[in-house]
């Protein structure tokens, strides 16, 4: 949601470009923690069980990077991407959100600056209590050694409450390709998308490819002959109307 208020905010200054921008970014960064998210939730299952109190309990992982080597890496580039870590997509976009609010209204982006710390903390908690550290899925019955968990999912257990028998012990395992192929596909535009809002040099005119395909969408509306639009408009009724219907 915190994401949501920064393409609020940027609305709300005049700065469509910038939402719009994070809007584009934020949704290939979000859909790529989604489906890691899944990826986690599918493979704790087996160990844990089925409901959500416990497979899609943070408390009970640990330690996945280790036996899921691929969801780790993806979702930390996720991670980094939404913390607006360069030179991930979220970056360039909130990056331009913040300096818009701060040039307009200080209070606004000094919030916004504040808002940007917290989503950094709370998204690495997420990372480090899920893939790092030693796996907890062992204890998932046992309050006692829980409650030794720290806020970053360091687990303190004595040497001799350490020892399990490790016939008996499962652990998670990386998904299958129809989860892997587009973790990997959306690790690319997280990487990469953010570039679309880069300057380039047009004629000695600072223009990013986002701002230049938006002048041509404008242009090319403004344009349309208003018969079209009307009746655009009319033969989309009957589509949105099942739509509504259906909802």
């Amino acid at each position: 949601m915190s994401q949501l208020g920064y393409m609020m905010l940027a609305l709300g200054i005049g700065s469509y470009k910038a939402g719009l921008f994070h809007l584009i970014t934020h949704a290939y960064s979000k859909a790529l923690l989604f489906l890691g998210s899944g990826s986690v939730i599918h493979s704790m299952e087996p160990i844990v069980g089925y409901h959500p109190n416990k497979s899609q309990n943070m408390i009970f992982m640990g330690g996945l990077r280790q036996y899921m080597p691929i969801t780790a890496i993806t979702f930390l580039f996720g991670t980094l991407s939404l913390c607006g870590i360069p030179p991930f997509a979220c970056f360039w976009s909130k990056d331009e959100i913040l300096v818009n609010s701060w040039l307009h209204f200080p209070i606004l982006g000094s919030i916004a600056f504040f808002t940007a710390g917290l989503t950094a903390f709370y998204m690495f908690r997420i990372y480090f209590l899920t893939f790092e550290g030693d796996f907890r899925g062992h204890f998932f019955d046992d309050s006692k050694k829980l409650s030794s968990i720290s806020i970053w999912g360091s687990l303190e257990l004595k040497k001799e409450q350490s020892k399990l028998d490790k016939k008996l012990i499962l652990y998670p395992k990386e998904a299958n390709n129809v989860m892997l192929f587009p973790l990997i596909f959306l690790t690319i535009p997280t990487i990469f998308i953010g570039f679309i809002g880069v300057l380039f040099d047009e004629n000695t005119i600072n223009v990013d490819f986002l701002s230049y395909w938006l002048t041509l969408s404008i242009n090319s509306f403004n344009y349309s002959n208003s018969e079209k639009v009307l009746e655009f408009l009319f033969n989309a009724i009957p589509s949105v109307s099942i739509a509504f219907l259906e909802y």
